[in-house]
């Protein structure tokens, strides 16, 4: 899946474009099967898969949408976990050796707690060392008890 995914996301970044157009924009893509798909208002980038939540309600759609972006479509969290961040890692599970990411400014040199989000969208912008290809996890960690409490295998 990590490699189909990476691939999935190189294919929609050929030719160096944004792939999130605007309403007008109407430019070619091409979907996991190969097929044309014209690109509208509702692109988000490239879908890779849905949070899996081990506690707190944490939901989410995640596309890529260029090599150091990730969209959250509909990201729902309750907000209770002491110090939660995004964490991304270059391993198959979340663990402590990951990176975190700094929402909402990926520019702040400490990363700010989660608070509570019901279906929202967010741009999740990563640190500039880090690159979509590299990662193989995306997850909200508490940073408190060292743990995830929401995983997608990227």
């Amino acid at each position: 899946m990590i490699k189909r995914s990476n691939q999935i996301a190189a294919k929609s970044l050929e030719g160096g474009k944004n792939p999130c157009g605007n309403e007008n924009e109407k430019q070619g893509i091409t979907d996991a099967q190969g097929k044309k798909k014209s690109r509208g208002s509702n692109y988000y980038g490239t879908f890779v898969g849905n949070f899996v939540s081990y506690a707190h309600n944490i939901t989410g759609e995640v596309y890529v949408v260029d090599e150091t972006t990730f969209f959250i479509k509909g990201f729902s969290y309750d907000g209770l976990a002491e110090n939660a961040i995004f964490w991304v890692g270059k391993t198959d599970t979340a663990g402590p050796d990951g990176t975190p990411v700094y929402y909402p400014d990926p520019r702040t040199s400490e990363p700010k707690s989660l608070q509570r989000y019901v279906n929202e969208d967010i741009i999740l912008k990563l640190p500039p060392h880090v690159k979509v290809r590299d990662i193989k996890n995306l997850s909200v960690w508490c940073s408190r008890f060292l743990v995830s409490i929401s995983f997608f295998p990227h």
